[in-house]
């Protein structure tokens, strides 16, 4: 079973992206024991970005391809997995990032409760923290973030810096008031391509006065960042870094 390439990459990055795959049966089923082993949070996502749920893996079976990862509480949840044609698996590991995809979900039993099997996956991408490297978006083509606002609606941030594990952005005053520690549910990006991705954003930290006109630096940590979105961030990190490297 092939993993699906989330998004149409740009040429070259996936090639880029090779050195972080894992495709050795070996070494795909050792990382998997060992996820099981720490009790691993695993984010599991269905087709739509915000559609997802936070298990656990239970169980590898390499005999039967199958790999069983607990149930969500919620049966509405469950069946939209099931329904899913391809779900999207990330978890953290030691400060290593890893993903993998895997096609059709289906129900099974795992210590008398209800779990869900798919196959073990073929590959398998980790990304260690030193690999996300940050790029500020050119001027000529600035990117935001949209974020929401307490008091309803939503506001535009410009974003000052990007890599796979989060983003700098430039706080106005009158826009947010944002303290270290809070969560903004439902962030958005769109990135070339157009490629819109949600997802939810954790304040790490608020620098008044450290973005270009003494606006705020706000520094935020992705959260339930599905692999898909990874991809698509990773895709538009290298090509400007590669437009970058052009121009030495």
């Amino acid at each position: 079973m092939s993993e699906p390439p989330p998004f149409a990459l740009v040429a070259g990055v996936e090639e880029d992206l090779e050195r972080y795959r894992l495709y050795s049966r070996v070494e795909i089923l050792a990382l998997l024991r060992v996820l099981i082993e720490r009790r691993a949070t695993v984010t599991v996502h269905a087709e739509a970005p915000d559609d997802f749920i936070v298990s656990t893996l239970l169980a590898v079976n390499p005999d039967f391809e199958e790999l069983v990862f607990d149930a969500a509480a919620n049966d509405a949840a469950n069946r939209r997995l099931l329904e899913a044609g391809r779900l999207s698996f990330s978890a953290s590991l030691d400060g290593v990032r890893i993903h993998f995809a895997t096609q059709r979900a289906a129900p099974t039993v795992f210590d008398g409760l209800a779990a869900l099997r798919v196959r073990v996956p073929e590959t398998v991408l980790r990304l260690q923290r030193r690999d996300h490297f940050r790029v500020a978006p050119p001027l000529a083509r600035p990117l935001e973030l949209e974020a929401p606002h307490p008091a309803g609606g939503r506001v535009r941030l410009r974003v000052l810096d990007i890599s796979c594990g989060g983003a700098a952005v430039a706080l106005a005053p009158p826009q947010l008031a944002l303290v270290p520690g809070e969560l903004l549910r439902g962030c958005a990006v769109e990135l070339p391509g157009p490629v819109r991705l949600v997802f939810d954003a954790e304040v790490r930290s608020v620098e008044p006065g450290r973005a270009p006109g003494g606006a705020t630096r706000c520094g935020l940590k992705f959260v339930n960042l599905p692999g898909a979105a990874l991809t698509a961030i990773q895709r538009y990190v290298l090509q400007l870094d590669r437009e970058r490297r052009a121009r030495l």
